[in-house]
């Protein structure tokens, strides 16, 4: 099953202000794991439905902050958290 991943504006804001290089990162890994298998991967932030998963994208130097919605079978990318 593939989910659907649905960027916030914050984060669609955060990914059109990466370069082009880090930005294609992100994307693959969206297209990747984040819609295969987005409960395997990362870790989770606090417990329920609503538990913020983090997936680090290390070639990207950015951290996904998504949640995992079932019933839609759709990921929510929420934020982007940029490594320094």
């Amino acid at each position: 099953m593939t989910y659907k991943v649905v960027l916030a504006p914050q984060a669609q804001r955060a990914l059109a202000g990466l370069a082009p290089e880090r930005r294609r990162a992100v994307h693959e890994t969206m297209r990747g794991k984040l819609s295969t298998n987005p409960l395997s991967v990362g870790t989770t932030e606090g417990t329920g439905p609503d538990a913020l998963r983090k997936l680090p994208v290390a070639p990207a130097g950015v951290t996904i902050g998504h949640r995992v919605i079932d019933a839609q079978v759709e990921v929510r990318v929420v934020r982007l958290l940029g490594w320094p």
